[in-house]
């Protein structure tokens, strides 16, 4: 649906003029079609946040995630109903779930081993894989992936810092789901269970 919103906001009324060629228009149908499904995920997640009583925890789980994101890249769903549900489920109902915890569970999930285990795990994995591109949008560029991957350390480094100095509970329970959310969706495995392709600028012969 967003495709075809997409092409007729761009080549029936033109409003960013004329392409040159017809892959500059599909690239530029891409992006504002990448741009209207957040807006709809957006939405989504919030009203349902509001709905519960969520904002505030379900907007450090998924800020935490963006953060992280912008740079290290990652798994997309194929289609926007699967990816609004998957958003519910990863900023809303599965944060809301970890803090119906009791003290606990929550203290053991935030033990000090268990959160520097975390913390190199979180950077082991990201300076592997980081950053996963997609089949649609392939990182073709050599220069390109060191870069993001440098980027994508600096923003698991600054995660990682706020994660050890914020004092609430809760606040650290959401930033860390956020975080190895989206580091889970740049690794091999977890693309290979939805089977999607991984390294797809390895089919091309720009590297």
């Amino acid at each position: 649906m967003y495709e075809k919103v997409s092409y007729y906001l761009l080549a029936k009324k033109k409003i960013l003029g004329d392409f040159e060629s017809k892959e500059d228009l599909e690239y530029a149908q891409y992006n504002l079609s990448i741009i209207l499904i957040n807006i709809e995920k957006v939405v989504v997640i919030y009203i349902v946040a509001i709905s519960i009583g969520m904002v505030t925890h379900t907007l450090i789980t998924h800020v935490s995630y963006l953060v992280l994101r912008k740079y290290a890249g990652g798994w997309h769903a194929n289609n926007s109903l699967n990816c609004n549900a998957l958003s519910v489920l990863t900023f809303v109902i599965f944060p809301k779930l970890l803090l119906k915890l009791d003290g606990l569970v929550q203290n053991y999930l935030l033990d000090n081993k268990i959160t520097f285990l975390t913390i190199l795990l979180s950077l082991y994995l990201v300076w592997c894989y980081a950053p996963a591109d997609t089949d649609r949008n392939p990182i073709l560029r050599r220069s390109t992936r060191i870069k993001m991957r440098n980027r994508a350390m600096f923003a698991t480094i600054v995660l990682i810092i706020v994660l050890l100095f914020i004092n609430s509970l809760s606040a650290k329970l959401c930033l860390l789901v956020g975080m190895m959310t989206e580091i889970l969706t740049i690794t091999p495995i977890f693309y290979k269970l939805m089977k999607r392709s991984y390294a797809n600028y390895e089919n091309y012969k720009i590297t």
